[in-house]
C-alpha cells in the first residue's frame, strides 16, 4: 500500500512481537486510534490489558485518514432524524463534541505534539440541484439545536452554491495522537506488541482464549478493535455495512483558508491545509476491488486544474466500512457474548468515533454504561433493512457468484498474472527484484475471488473488503488469514458466523 503523509512524516515506534502465553483481564485487538483510546480510558482502572496489533501501530486507517475531527459529518442530521428519529440527531452532535474535547484534553494533559488546531468545518455544494438539501440540513440543524451557519454562493477558496459552517472543531496528525497514545499506555504499563495477529478466538468458561501465532493470550474481555471485525459470531456486520475506498493526495499549493471542507456532491471531495504551502485533498472514492488507474489519473488531473500545483509528493487510499442506518456498531457483539465487545462501521469520522467507542467500551467494561449506549447496540437490525442495504447486498451476491465465472482479469502490467490451475483460480506477481509469489484468490471470508489492485499492489475483495499483500498477508479484515500458495493446501473459507 502507499505510504500516507502522516506516516511518512514521522519515525514509526517498534514494539516487540508477542513471545509467551499471558493471562490478562482484558484483550485488545487493534492498535489503532480505537483500540489504543480504549485501553487509555481502560488505564484509569487498571493495567492488566494487552493490545495486540496485527501489523504496527496506527499503519491503517488511523494513519491514512484526513485528521479532521467534527460533528459536521456532510448532510448527516437529516439521514439520522430519517432513520431514527426522535433526538438522535442532537444525542449525535452531543456525542462527536464531546469526543472532539476529549480528544483535546488527551493531547494536553500527556503533551502529544500532533498540531492539534481549532477551526471551522464546513460542507458545501457546488451544484445548484443540490442546495436543497443542504437546506433540509440547515433546518434539522435548527430543530435539535445543533450550532452551523448558512453560508450563501461564494466564490473565494472553495467555489460554492451554499454551505454550513460548524465553528470550533478541530484538525490534527493522527498518526503523531496513535504514537503518543502508544507512549501514555507504555507508561502505565500496559503492554502493547506489534505484528501479533490474532487468528482464531475460542469461548472459555471465565472468558476467552485468543491464539497468536505459537502463542495464547487468556483474558476475560476482547475488544475488537480492527476496523472490520475478524469474527462475527451471528453479527452479520459484513451485511450491515458496506466498504469503501477513498483517495487522498497531499499536493503543494497555496490555499489561505484554515477551514475543512467536504462537499456533498458526487464525486465526493474533501479538502483541508495542513501548512501554507501543502493541501490535503480527499475525493476519488469507489467500492472495494474497483480500483481503476484511469479514473485515479483523472482525478489527479482535475485537482492540477482546481488548484495551482507544483508537486503531488503523497497519494495514498484509506479504506472505511459504513452502516447502513448510519450509526457504528459499539459494545458486545451480541447478548450471549457479553464479554466480546466490537467496534465497527465509522464511515468516514473514525477521528471521533474511536473516541466515543472507546469510552462506551469502558463504560460497559466498568458495567456503568454511558447514557444512550443502546443507539450503537450491535445486535440491531434496522441496517439490513433499508433499500441501500438491501441492493447492496444482492450485488455482492452477484459479485461474488460472478467471480467463479467471469473472464480472468485483464490487467496492464506483465508482472501480474492471473490464472486458472486445476479448476482454481491463482495470482501471480512478480516484484521489482525479481521475486515471484502465485497465491491462492479465493478470499478466506466467504470464497469471492480477489482482484488485482494495480495502484496500490494489492489482492482485493469485491464483496466485504478484505485486502491482501502482493504476498497474500492480510492487510484488512474480515478475512484474518493469509492466501495459501500454489504449493499449499487451498485457501480455508470461515467467515466466522457462528463463531
Amino acid at each position: 500500500m502507499n505510504t500516507s503523509y502522516w506516516l511518512a512524516q514521522t519515525a514509526a515506534k517498534h514494539y516487540p512481537k508477542l513471545q509467551a502465553d499471558q493471562h490478562v483481564h482484558i484483550a485488545i485487538v487493534g492498535g489503532g486510534l480505537c483500540g489504543l483510546t480504549t485501553a487509555y480510558y481502560l488505564s484509569s482502572i487498571t493495567n492488566n490489558v494487552v493490545v495486540l496489533e496485527a501489523d504496527t501501530i496506527g499503519f491503517g486507517a488511523s494513519g491514512r485518514n484526513t485528521g479532521k475531527l467534527t460533528a459536521l459529518h456532510g448532510a448527516k442530521y437529516v439521514l439520522l432524524e430519517k432513520h431514527h428519529g426522535g433526538d438522535v440527531p442532537s444525542i449525535y452532535y452531543q456525542m462527536q463534541k464531546e469526543a472532539i474535547d476529549a480528544v483535546e484534553g488527551i493531547i494536553e494533559k500527556h503533551g502529544i505534539a500532533c498540531g492539534f488546531e481549532r477551526c471551522s468545518a464546513i460542507t458545501f455544494t457546488t451544484e445548484k440541484e443540490n442546495v436543497a438539501q443542504l437546506q433540509d440540513e440547515y433546518q434539522c440543524c435548527l430543530d435539535h439545536q445543533i450550532p452551523v451557519h448558512y453560508l450563501e454562493k461564494s466564490e473565494s477558496f472553495v467555489k460554492m452554491e451554499a454551505g454550513l459552517e460548524m465553528k470550533h472543531q478541530a484538525k490534527y496528525d493522527p498518526y503523531r495522537y496513535v504514537l503518543g497514545l502508544a507512549d501514555v499506555l507504555t507508561e502505565k504499563g500496559i503492554d502493547v506488541y506489534e505484528h501479533s495477529p490474532v487468528t482464531s478466538l475460542d469461548h472459555k468458561e471465565n472468558g476467552y482464549e485468543l491464539h497468536v501465532g505459537d502463542h495464547c493470550v487468556f483474558a476475560q474481555h476482547v475488544v475488537l478493535a480492527t476496523q472490520a471485525p475478524i469474527f462475527d459470531h451471528m453479527g452479520l456486520f459484513f451485511a450491515k455495512t458496506y466498504p469503501e475506498v477513498s483517495h487522498l493526495a497531499m499536493i503543494n499549493t497555496m490555499f489561505e483558508s484554515n477551514a475543512m471542507y467536504i462537499n456533498i456532491d458526487d464525486p465526493l471531495t474533501s479538502y483541508r491545509k495542513i501548512d501554507d504551502h501543502a493541501l490535503l485533498c480527499g475525493g476519488y472514492a469507489h467500492p472495494c476491488a474497483e480500483m481503476n488507474p484511469k479514473d485515479e489519473n483523472q482525478w489527479l488531473n482535475d485537482l492540477k486544474k482546481r488548484f495551482t500545483v507544483s508537486d503531488i509528493p503523497y497519494e495514498w487510499s484509506s479504506q472505511d466500512w459504513i452502516s447502513h442506518d448510519h450509526l457504528p456498531f459499539i459494545g458486545p457483539i451480541s447478548k450471549k457474548e457479553n464479554h466480546l465487545y466490537v467496534a465497527y462501521g465509522f464511515g468516514k469520522w473514525g477521528n471521533t468515533f474511536a473516541n466515543i467507542a472507546g469510552k462506551l467500551i469502558c463504560s460497559m467494561i466498568l458495567k456503568e454504561p454511558m447514557k444512550h449506549h443502546e443507539l450503537f447496540a450491535c445486535d440491531r437490525m434496522s441496517s439490513l433493512f433499508t433499500t441501500k442495504s438491501i441492493k447492496i447486498n444482492l450485488e455482492t451476491v452477484k459479485k461474488l457468484l460472478m467471480s467463479k465465472v467471469k473472464t480472468l482479469q485483464d490487467l496492464s502490467s506483465s508482472n501480474v498474472r492471473v490464472f486458472t490451475m486445476h479448476h482454481h483460480k491463482y495470482g501471480y506477481y512478480r516484484d521489482e527484484d525479481g521475486q515471484e509469489y502465485i497465491v491462492d484468490l479465493t478470499c478466506p471470508h466467504m470464497g469471492c475471488t480477489l482482484q488485482f489492485n494495480e495502484v496500490e499492489n494489492t489482492w482485493d475483495c469485491p464483496c466485504h473488503g478484505s485486502r491482501f499483500t502482493c504476498f497474500g498477508e492480510p492487510i484488512k479484515g474480515p478475512a484474518n488469514t493469509a492466501l495459501s500458495t500454489d504449493t499449499d493446501v487451498l485457501n480455508s473459507i470461515d467467515p466466522h458466523i457462528i463463531k
